[in-house]
């Protein structure tokens, strides 16, 4: 059953992977600034969610931290599934 959340965060996923691809070369990561932004969450949110432990893997290249797109894309689906799971 697909809740009006489960079709929002699809939707919001789809427009990232095709934001993020729409090069010559596919992107593997980015950094976790942009992919917070293009997911219209609140970065303050984001922050109370990694400083729980409960935020994706993040690693840092110079001053940036990045994380990888199958770790996002995990991150996103566990999420959901811990709101339906309420």
């Amino acid at each position: 059953m697909t809740t009006q959340l489960d079709a929002a965060l699809d939707d919001r996923f789809e427009r990232i992977a095709e934001a993020l691809t729409c090069g010559l070369r596919p992107r593997y990561a980015a950094p976790e600034t942009e992919l917070v932004a293009e997911l219209d969450l609140p970065l303050s949110t984001y922050q109370a969610e990694k400083a729980a432990g409960r935020g994706p893997r993040v690693f840092q290249i110079g001053r940036r931290n990045y994380v990888l797109l199958r770790d996002w894309q995990a991150w996103l689906e566990g999420r959901a599934g811990a709101q339906t799971d309420d």
